[in-house]
């Protein structure tokens, strides 16, 4: 968890190719209704100032043509219609793409917490006692809502970069010098985010996880052990070290959150200015032109107003997919390799006849200093065996060495 490994993200992706494909297929159609959408501003702003937009070429001149395909005699009229119709259709496709990638998160999130779950219930008993229980409720419960949440962030990610291009298509084909200027910012602002969320945001993400963790062990160690805590009158060391997490906790959010709430008002007023700079350099240099040109600068400024949320969004779900990334590393680790599978019995034991007896058995936990060395005794069948010890010795060990719950590092354990 400590590096910034990709792995888990192509490994959840891949176990919904279909779904994904389907989601990608009707963000795409969104995407082409958005930029069509931009570029049906052109012929109504044209007809309003009275030019004619039949010169326009690119998707600005297609959405012309479909305009004057439509049954209305007004040329205004029939591109309010038009650009009403346009977002009708677009609106519809958003709400059918959100509903598919809600219900996709939903079943993600039921999917993997069943699976974790899973995972831990055929898990050796060795390893339950060598971690936490308050880190496994955590990778139980938290790291599988990362996954979700992921699958949330991919979606708006791909769904803001689609608009963002298909946006900029028009634009290209309006005025090519201000689209390419806006693209250079775009690219800047992303390389920015870029190199933000590899050496801030990840490692803040780092932060939270290990703060998280450490505050549910605390709370669950402290409603486990509430009644001998308080008999030991040392609940205020308990609070002190949760709140000591809390605090650690709350500094990353707070980090996180900040940082994060950085780039958008500095990528607006950017923008903004290189707006306002090509309307004063259009007033300059093309005075007597100038009046033609207010239908393509209000398509520019319809287009930003759609297109620096898209590129925000864009850039915050760079930074958000790290938050979660160690999360996420948490949960694939669960599902391919971390835990240990109990091995089951190959045979059914029918009756018990005899006695169980230990040959030459030792035992000793992991990263633990031996336990059991060489142990040679029998328990025999309808005889009373007590077994006498100070705590720590081993006696409840002895009993799950024969329920089979631990494996002897050596010698036999034998039924009959």
């Amino acid at each position: 968890m400590n590096s910034q490994n990709y792995t888990p993200i192509i490994y959840f992706l891949s176990r919904y190719k279909a779904i994904y494909a389907i989601i990608l297929v009707v963000t795409f159609a969104v995407s082409l209704l958005e930029g069509l959408s931009v570029a049906a501003f052109f012929p109504l702003f044209s007809t309003m100032l009275g030019d004619s937009p039949e010169t326009a070429s690119g998707f600005t001149g297609f959405a012309t043509k479909l305009v004057q395909f439509l049954p209305v005699s007004s040329p205004f009229v029939a591109a309010s219609l038009f650009l009403i119709s346009l977002f009708l259709f677009k609106t519809v496709g958003i709400l059918v793409r959100d509903l598919l990638v809600a219900w996709t998160g939903a079943k993600i999130l039921y999917s993997v917490k069943n699976q974790v779950m899973e995972r831990y219930s055929n898990a050796e008993y060795q390893f339950m006692v060598d971690n936490q229980q308050g880190s496994l409720i955590y990778n139980s419960l938290s790291a599988p809502t990362s996954v979700s949440s992921l699958h949330l962030t991919l979606s708006r990610m791909v769904t803001s970069l689609l608009k963002v291009v298909a946006i900029t298509v028009v634009l290209l084909s309006l005025s090519p010098i201000p689209a390419i200027s806006f693209i250079s910012l775009a690219v800047v602002y992303y390389l920015c985010i870029h190199y933000l969320s590899k050496k801030v945001t990840f490692y803040l993400g780092q932060g939270r996880v290990r703060a998280s963790t450490e505050q549910t062990i605390i709370a669950n160690e402290f409603l486990n052990g509430f009644r001998q805590i308080i008999s030991f009158n040392t609940a205020k060391r308990w609070v002190a070290r949760f709140e000591r997490h809390n605090r650690a906790y709350a500094e990353y959010y707070a980090k996180d959150l900040a940082w994060q709430a950085v780039p958008r008002p500095l990528l607006e007023l950017s923008a903004l200015g290189m707006l306002l700079g090509f309307v004063l350099v259009f007033k300059a240099t093309s005075q007597e032109t100038f009046s033609d040109d207010l239908a393509a600068l209000g398509v520019f400024a319809i287009a930003m107003v759609q297109i620096l949320p898209a590129i925000n969004t864009f850039g915050g779900t760079r930074l958000q997919i790290m938050s979660s990334l160690p999360n996420v590393q948490i949960a694939h680790e669960i599902l391919t390799q971390s835990v240990p599978v109990r091995g089951e019995g190959h045979r059914e034991l029918s009756s018990f006849e005899n006695a169980i007896t230990f040959e030459g058995v030792s035992f000793a936990h992991k990263h633990r200093e031996t336990l059991m060395d060489n142990v040679d005794m029998s328990f025999e069948r309808g005889k009373v065996t007590a077994i006498v010890g100070p705590s720590g010795s081993g006696k409840t060990t002895l009993i799950n060495l024969i329920l089979g719950l631990f494996e002897p590092t050596g010698g036999e354990i034998k039924v009959d």
